[in-house]
């Protein structure tokens, strides 16, 4: 619970998080992959937003078009998540 706040309030970004967007980078910017669905859960939807949002900063908005994001009971992400374009 503590890793939690520390890190969705503070922005505290972990080896998940560095994982994550290292990860994900490669399938997006991958034209052999047609869509990513990705489903996130707890403390995964935190390190998926934070990882999503630091691949927005880095890539160009056409690539996130073949990205499905499917946050699961997840009170915890920031409420301005249903906004964004992913």
């Amino acid at each position: 619970m503590v890793e939690c706040l520390i890190q969705r309030d503070f922005r505290y970004n972990t080896m998940d998080v560095r994982m994550t967007y290292d990860y994900l980078k490669a399938c997006l910017c991958d034209p052999t992959i047609g869509r990513i669905v990705l489903v996130a859960h707890s403390q995964g939807g935190i390190i998926v937003s934070m990882a999503l949002d630091y691949l927005f900063a880095d890539l160009p908005h056409r690539v996130f078009g073949k990205l499905v994001r499917l946050p699961l009971s997840n009170p915890s992400l920031k409420a301005s998540c249903g906004e964004e374009p992913y």
